[in-house]
C-alpha cells in the first residue's frame, strides 16, 4: 500500500464528483445524510475561520476505461455535506458563529451558499483538505484502515436516549430537529446546539403531551 497527497480543493473534488471519478460508494462506508445541520454547519465555519479540519483519505484506483478514480475512504459526510451546501441544499444552523476574514466580519447563521459574501464563496470554494490517497491497497488494508479512522466517540446521555427509543422514532425526532424552528428560530448558544439540547426540548414537550392526555 502506498500513500500520496493530492493537491484537489472543493472546487477540483466536485467537478470530479459529478464526472463520476470521484466516488462515495465503497461498500463500508456509510450512507449519506448522517450529520446534522449544525455539524455541516460547523464543518463550513472551520473551512472559513481556520479551524482544524480533519484530513480525506481516497482510495486510487483506475477503473475499466484506465481512468483514475478516486473513492472515499474517510470523509464521505464531509465532502457531500460541502457539496449540498454549495448545491443549496441547506442553510447554515442559526448558532453558526460569525467569520473574519480580511478585516471584515461576516454573518453565517441561516446563510445560504448563495447569500454569503463573495469572499466567503471564493473561500468555501477554494478550500484545500489534506488529502491522503491510499493506492494499491488490498481489501484487508482498506477494512483495517477504515476501521482505525472511524474509532467511536462516546455518545452524550441525550444522545443514547435515541439508541433506546428505537429506529422508526429515532428517525421521527430527526426530522423534527431538522426543520426550521430548530435549525434557525431556536434560539439556543454553540455549546447548547453542540450538545443537541434541542433533543431535550422533544423529549420535555412530548413528556408534556403524554401527561396532559393522562389527566
Amino acid at each position: 500500500m502506498n500513500k500520496t497527497t493530492l493537491p484537489l480543493g472543493i472546487r477540483q473534488l466536485k467537478n470530479k464528483a459529478e464526472k463520476g471519478t470521484f466516488r462515495f460508494d465503497l461498500p463500508i462506508q456509510r450512507a449519506s445524510g448522517q450529520w446534522t445541520v449544525l455539524q455541516k454547519s460547523l464543518l463550513i465555519h472551520s473551512m472559513l475561520a481556520d479551524f482544524p479540519v480533519p484530513p480525506l483519505y481516497f482510495i486510487k484506483y483506475k477503473d475499466e476505461e484506465n481512468e483514475t478514480v478516486y473513492q472515499a475512504l474517510d470523509g464521505k459526510q464531509r465532502c457531500t455535506s460541502i457539496f449540498d451546501f454549495i448545491d443549496g441544499d441547506f442553510a447554515l444552523h442559526a448558532s453558526t458563529p460569525p467569520v473574519s476574514m480580511e478585516d471584515s466580519i461576516f454573518d453565517l447563521a441561516n446563510m445560504k451558499f448563495e447569500d454569503l459574501s463573495e469572499e466567503c464563496r471564493d473561500a468555501v470554494l477554494g478550500f484545500r483538505f489534506t488529502i491522503y490517497a491510499l493506492e494499491d491497497a488490498t481489501d484487508e488494508e482498506i477494512e483495517e484502515a477504515f476501521f482505525r479512522l472511524n474509532a467511536a466517540t462516546p455518545l452524550t446521555t441525550i444522545q443514547k436516549a435515541r439508541t433506546v427509543m428505537g429506529t422508526e422514532l429515532a428517525g421521527w425526532i430527526k426530522g423534527i430537529t431538522n426543520m426550521p424552528f430548530f435549525t434557525q428560530a431556536l434560539s439556543l448558544t454553540l455549546a447548547q446546539a453542540r450538545r443537541e439540547s434541542e433533543l431535550e426540548v422533544v423529549y420535555a414537550f412530548n413528556g408534556c403531551q403524554r401527561r396532559r392526555l393522562q389527566l
